[in-house]
């Protein structure tokens, strides 16, 4: 699995690891992210799959980790850091350059929670807070470009 971005704490401890996709994706892409997120190692607490419709973000240490602690509409968080952002209906060149922007979105708004440099409470505050992720992302950082295994006995 090789994840767009990996947030880690103030300790530099992998805590989420995100994929993001520049389209409007279906169950199939989402279900495939779980496995592998459940899969990976070195083993991390949430993962984040990011669309053009929706932020979904998963943990391990929930019920059932299939199904979404926390869904957020990708437009009304990322507007935020960028006005022009319309989601799906954004303009853009080539699909590699618009997943590259996306990315930065979305790297924009983590790095948010961890110092706070555009919002005091930032897009998804309530429900990060809830899952227990904002605490965790204080002070933190995002990394890009990051390559995970999937343990074969998954």
């Amino acid at each position: 699995m090789i994840g767009d971005i990996i947030a880690v704490d103030r300790d530099d401890q992998a805590i989420m690891i995100v994929e993001v996709k520049p389209w409007a994706s279906g169950v199939d892409e989402f279900d495939l992210f779980v496995d592998q997120f459940l899969g990976m190692a070195p083993r991390v607490p949430y993962g984040m799959f990011v669309d053009l419709e929706d932020i979904r973000i998963v943990s391990r240490v929930s019920a059932n980790p299939r199904i979404p602690v926390a869904c957020l509409k990708t437009v009304d968080v990322l507007k935020g850091y960028s006005p022009d952002f319309a989601g799906k209906d954004s303009r853009y060149g080539s699909r590699q350059s618009f997943q590259d922007y996306l990315i930065s979105l979305v790297e924009s708004w983590l790095r948010d929670f961890a110092f706070h440099w555009r919002y005091q409470e930032p897009p998804g505050t309530e429900q990060f807070t809830e899952i227990g992720l904002a605490e965790r992302l204080a002070g933190g950082m995002t990394k890009t470009d990051v390559t995970v295994v999937v343990s074969p006995l998954h």
